[in-house]
């Protein structure tokens, strides 16, 4: 879709990006938990927001989790409910949509905005909850997708393999990330029950661990699956670490930024690997180049200033500020969205 056929509203052009192929991707496992499916999508779509200052990538979930997206990006706070039930995001945003009142100028302030603004997250909201929120998505999905198609490059989903929405996502998906784990019980049951998603999906084994006897190549031999389509994000102790502490942004910069003989630089390297795979897959070629001097390219907005420099990152008093648009009417304080501090 180009850029002239699409709706213009003064002042977005500045956020969303325009003429980029639109590519809607489900995130999805077959069990709970044991694939990190969850922890792929953050990586990703952090990684692919610092690589592509000219894209625009939008990141849900379809249901309410415990470990969810909003872990990842923010530090933890008193009350569970205040991460999934606060006005705004996601079911305010499907409310408004089944009633036909929903404009891209009032969805911009439905969502938090991260990495220079180029990552929207749309949380599960205050006023409905997962069976609503079911039906909504259920009923209005493709109302969903296509104001989304006007202006955002990217729309990726997390799905659980037990919401009802979860079928008509994959269905609607132009492709699937299939999380795997090294565990045959359910690597079986995926490939015996799921083949028909093979064509459209990538595969990462997350939490990786290279000794097992289901390594990545036993598993493309084992499923026949092509070595070019399946990656490999090994488990990390510091990883695991930011993700618990909602730190997940500055971990993915710094393996982004990270030389050769810096600590972490095997884990960065293997996340290049990764990222490379996924890159090639979607159709972006553009990688990212590990030599003597470390991590290069990425882009030079990012390049020149150092992390501690990087505005959206300065740590006050040990908590992380992250890049909310002074715009957001329901998230232009900590206060607002129950992050407060201490």
């Amino acid at each position: 879709m180009e850029g002239s056929d699409r709706e213009d509203e003064t002042g977005l052009d500045y956020f969303f990006g325009k003429g980029m192929k639109i590519m809607k991707i489900a995130f999805w496992s077959n069990t709970h938990g044991l694939c990190c499916n969850t922890t792929q999508l953050g990586i990703i779509s952090i990684w692919y927001a610092l690589q592509r200052p000219d894209a625009h990538c939008v990141i849900m979930e379809n249901h309410k989790n415990l470990f969810g997206i909003s872990r990842m990006l923010y530090r933890p706070i008193a009350s569970e409910s205040q991460i999934y039930y606060r006005y705004g995001g996601l079911g305010t945003l499907m409310r408004h949509l089944g009633k036909g009142d929903m404009s891209l100028l009032e969805m911009e302030f439905m969502a938090e905005r991260f990495v220079g603004e180029r990552l929207m997250y749309f949380p599960i909201g205050a006023d409905m909850g997962p069976e609503q929120l079911d039906y909504y998505l259920e009923r209005d999905l493709r109302r969903l997708f296509l104001l989304l198609d006007k202006r955002i490059d990217h729309t990726w989903i997390d799905t659980s393999p037990s919401a009802c929405t979860t079928r008509a996502i994959l269905n609607a998906a132009d492709g699937v990330v299939v999380s795997l784990s090294q565990n045959r019980i359910v690597l079986d049951n995926l490939f015996s029950n799921h083949r028909e998603l093979h064509k459209k999906a990538f595969y990462i084994i997350g939490n990786y661990e290279a000794d097992s006897d289901l390594t990545k190549d036993e598993i493309v031999s084992l499923y026949g699956l092509s070595n070019d389509r399946v990656a490999v994000i090994p488990h990390d102790a510091g990883m695991m670490d930011a993700i618990s502490k909602g730190t997940l942004i500055p971990y993915i910069m710094q393996a982004f930024h990270c030389e050769v003989h810096e600590k972490g630089f095997e884990m960065a390297r293997a996340l290049r690997d990764a990222m490379d795979a996924f890159f090639c897959w979607l159709g972006d070629e553009e990688e990212t180049h590990i030599d003597e001097k470390g991590v290069s390219g990425y882009p030079a907005m990012v390049a020149e200033g150092n992390i501690k420099r990087y505005p959206s990152f300065v740590a006050e008093n040990g908590v992380n500020r992250y890049n909310v648009h002074p715009g957001n009417r329901f998230c232009n304080s900590r206060e607002s969205i129950g992050m407060q501090q201490g």
